[in-house]
């Protein structure tokens, strides 16, 4: 594993700083989809199989989720990432990961 992560580092930086950079506050529904367009290939390439739920009707962009079935042998997992400009200049990546023995 650690192999691979040190030979995916300028790869994840790169994309990460791509990630950032793009104005993509909710009210922004094309740089929202310009990061989902971003995302979801490399949610698809670790085999997850994505959904776009458009919310456009509310005059926001959408929500890309992303589902992975596993080996359904160990513990479920919910992993919900959203991007935050809290403040216009400074962006934040929230990462918040949550885990239950109970089915969802």
């Amino acid at each position: 594993m650690v192999a691979t992560v040190d030979a995916e580092r300028d790869r994840t930086v790169s994309l990460l700083e791509r990630w950032v950079d793009q104005n993509s506050g909710t009210m922004n529904r094309a740089g929202v989809s310009a990061v989902r367009d971003m995302v979801e290939p490399e949610f698809r390439q670790l085999g997850f199989k994505t959904e776009w739920i458009d919310m456009s009707g509310s005059d926001r962009a959408g929500h890309l989720v992303a589902r992975h079935t596993g080996s359904r042998r160990g513990k479920r997992l919910l992993l919900i990432a959203a991007r935050q400009q809290l403040i216009r200049l400074v962006p934040s990546l929230l990462l918040v990961c949550l885990t239950t023995p109970r089915k969802l």
